[in-house]
């Protein structure tokens, strides 16, 4: 389970060169924007998710695009912009 505290660790986690770590960490992400968060909070996480979107691990690509997609379709989100 994650939190906003997330946000503070999230760039060096994502960027890790254990495989696990990362996708741990893109899980985590996604549940940190499902959270409250302020706006600087909620503008790192987006920054985050489009830097997956454009990882060199396509797997890793695939994940992030669908987490933006579950996001983005939940009308509870929309404040996120996504």
């Amino acid at each position: 389970m994650a939190d906003a505290r997330f946000v503070q660790w999230a760039r060096e986690l994502m960027e890790d060169s254990n495989k696990s770590v990362r996708w741990n960490a893109l899980a985590a992400l996604e549940q940190v924007l499902r959270g409250p968060l302020g706006d600087d909070e909620i503008a790192v996480a987006k920054e985050l998710l489009v830097s997956a979107e454009t990882d060199p691990d396509e797997g890793y690509r695939e994940r992030a695009k669908e987490i933006r997609e579950r996001l983005a379709s939940d009308p509870f989100l929309r404040h996120l912009g996504l």
